[in-house]
C-alpha cells in the first residue's frame, strides 16, 4: 500500500518492504527460481535506507505518534535481526513522504525534519549550525551525490520552496523558486535528471532545472496512478488503467527521455507492458477499491517491480 516503503537489493536479489501500517519489515528474496518471504516486527517504523555496501538496513522509528521516544535502528538484512539502536537525543526526527532515507557523502545518513545527519562511521548524530531561512522537511540525494535537494513540508501554506543542498559542506544552496517537484521527486543515479512527482504532468528537468520535456496528456479514458524514473534517467515508467464500456485494463507504459513527438517536447512512448493478472489489485464486492501503489525499477535498469496490495511481480523493460 501507499504506507509502505520499498528498496531493491541487487546483492541479495531481494526487495525489502517496510510497512508503516502493519509495523514490520518484509524481505522478498529470489532463491533459485522461487521467491521466499521473511519478516520481522518493528515498533513505529517511519523511514528506511540501506547502506551503500548492502550490509545494513537503517530504519527510523517512533514509539507512538507524538512520543519523543524516537530511534534509529540498525538491522542485519540476512538474519532480519536488530543489531543496534541509537537515540537521536534532542535531534528532531520526522517521517518523510517517500520514506527512503538519503545517504551521502562519507557515510552520512540525513535525518528528515532536522538539519543533522547520522555518521555511520562514528555511530553518532551530528547537528549542523541552524540557518533561519533554511525551511525544509526531507532530503533527496542522487546515488553519486551530484544532486542534493531539500523538500518543504507540504502541510504548511504558503509552502517554502525547494532548495539545492551541498551534502559535503552541509550548507543550503539555491532556491528553486516556483518549481514544485512534488512530495517525492525521482532523481537519476548520476543526478543529471530530476522527474517531478506530478503524475499528470511528468516534467523532467536537467541538473540546472531547465525543462527537458514532459509526458503527453493522458487520453480521456486513461487514468495514470503512478510514475517513476529508471536509475539511468533514460526511461519514465507510468502505471495506468484504461476504462472502456465493458473492461478495465492495467498496463505500464514506457517513455523514452531521448525521443520527442514531432514538433513538441512530449516524450515518445516506446513500449507497453500489459498487466494481465489482477493479483496485484484488491476488490470488494466486485468494485475496485485499491490499486498497486508502487513501481520499483531495478538498479540495472532492465526490469521493474509492480507491487500491489496482494502481490509483487517483475517485468523486463522493453
Amino acid at each position: 500500500g501507499s504506507n509502505t516503503i520499498f528498496l531493491h537489493d541487487p546483492l541479495r536479489q531481494a526487495v525489502f518492504a517496510l510497512s508503516r501500517s502493519s509495523s514490520e519489515l518484509v524481505r522478498f528474496m529470489l532463491v533459485g527460481t522461487t521467491w521466499t518471504v521473511a519478516s520481522m516486527p518493528l515498533t513505529g517504523p517511519m523511514d528506511m535506507a540501506m547502506t551503500p555496501d548492502g550490509g545494513t538496513i537503517l530504519v527510523t522509528s517512533v514509539d507512538g505518534m507524538h512520543s519523543s521516544a524516537k530511534a534509529l535502528i540498525e538491522i542485519d538484512p540476512d538474519a532480519l535481526t536488530i543489531t543496534n539502536t541509537y537515540s537521536p537525543g534532542r535531534t528532531p526526527m520526522e517521517q518523510s513522504y517517500g520514506g527512503v532515507l538519503a545517504i551521502f557523502p562519507a557515510n552520512r545518513l540525513w535525518i528528515p525534519g532536522s538539519f543533522a545527519y547520522f555518521d555511520l562511521a562514528t555511530k553518532s548524530f551530528v547537528g549542523l549550525p541552524y540557518v533561519n531561512s533554511f525551511q525544509f522537511y526531507s532530503y533527496h540525494i542522487s546515488v553519486n551525490g551530484a544532486m542534493a535537494l531539500t523538500g518543504p513540508n507540504y502541510c504548511c501554506s504558503p509552502r517554502e520552496p525547494w532548495n539545492t543542498f551541498d551534502p559535503v559542506a552541509g550548507v543550503q544552496g539555491n532556491s528553486l523558486g516556483s518549481i514544485d517537484l512534488g512530495y517525492e521527486p525521482y532523481i537519476s543515479a548520476d543526478g543529471s535528471r530530476i522527474l517531478t512527482h506530478d503524475i499528470s504532468a511528468g516534467i523532467l528537468y536537467n541538473s540546472s532545472f531547465a525543462v527537458l520535456g514532459q509526458l503527453p496528456s493522458a487520453s480521456s479514458n486513461e487514468t495514470r496512478s503512478m510514475l517513476t524514473l529508471t536509475p539511468d534517467g533514460n526511461k519514465i515508467l507510468v502505471a495506468r488503467k484504461l476504462q472502456d464500456a465493458s473492461t478495465l485494463t492495467w498496463a505500464i507504459d514506457v517513455y523514452s527521455t531521448a525521443a520527442f513527438a514531432s514538433g513538441t517536447t512530449d516524450f515518445v512512448k516506446t513500449g507497453t507492458i500489459p498487466i494481465g493478472d489482477d493479483a496485484v489489485l484488491c476488490h470488494l464486492n466486485g468494485a475496485e477499491t485499491c490499486i498497486s501503489r508502487y513501481l520499483l525499477p531495478t538498479q540495472d535498469n532492465l526490469s521493474v517491480f509492480w507491487i500491489g496490495a496482494q502481490d509483487m511481480r517483475v517485468f523486463p523493460l522493453p
